[in-house]
């Protein structure tokens, strides 16, 4: 499990600090390293997303997109199976990105890649965006020096 190796790195193994190691997801890979920073965020330095799958809740439900009806034997059918559905969002990077301070991260999407497309990078930027600029506009009021001004870093680049 990519979370417990990255805790074991930090904790029992002292390889590394909280905070110094870097997470890179290419492709379900993305699923997987950010599920571990929307869990762990303090874990990580920085994230490199490349061609990532991360709304995996989204896709699931749509059968017209080219893997959906090909993964539901890895993913199960969101559609038909509640039990899967509710699995599924439980590690959807996309459906757990919640108000916490996150490490900087390059998300990479392309245009020709058919099987994940660059919606994926962009709705979770996005999204990742939108609560920054909450969490900013709530901190205001209540510790208005508690939000760093580069925490949001949030790099989208399409190919």
């Amino acid at each position: 499990d990519y979370l417990a190796c990255a805790e074991a790195l930090v904790g029992d193994l002292c390889i590394a600090g909280e905070g110094q190691l870097a997470a890179k997801g290419f492709s379900a890979g993305g699923v997987i390293a950010a599920a571990a920073v929307n869990r762990s965020p303090q874990l990580f330095s920085a994230m490199t997303l490349i061609n990532s799958f991360l709304d995996v809740s989204g896709s699931m439900v749509d059968p017209s997109l080219p893997l959906t009806e090909h993964e539901y034997d890895e993913w199960g059918d969101a559609l038909k199976d509640e039990i899967a559905a509710e699995t599924i969002k439980r590690y959807c990077p996309f459906a757990n990105i919640s108000p916490q301070m996150y490490p900087p991260t390059l998300l990479v999407g392309t245009l020709d890649d058919t099987n994940v497309p660059y919606w994926h990078s962009s709705t979770y930027a996005v999204k990742r965006k939108e609560i920054m600029i909450q969490m900013r506009e709530d901190a205001v009021d209540d510790h208005p020096s508690s939000l760093k001004e580069n925490n949001d870093d949030v790099l989208l680049h399409i190919e």
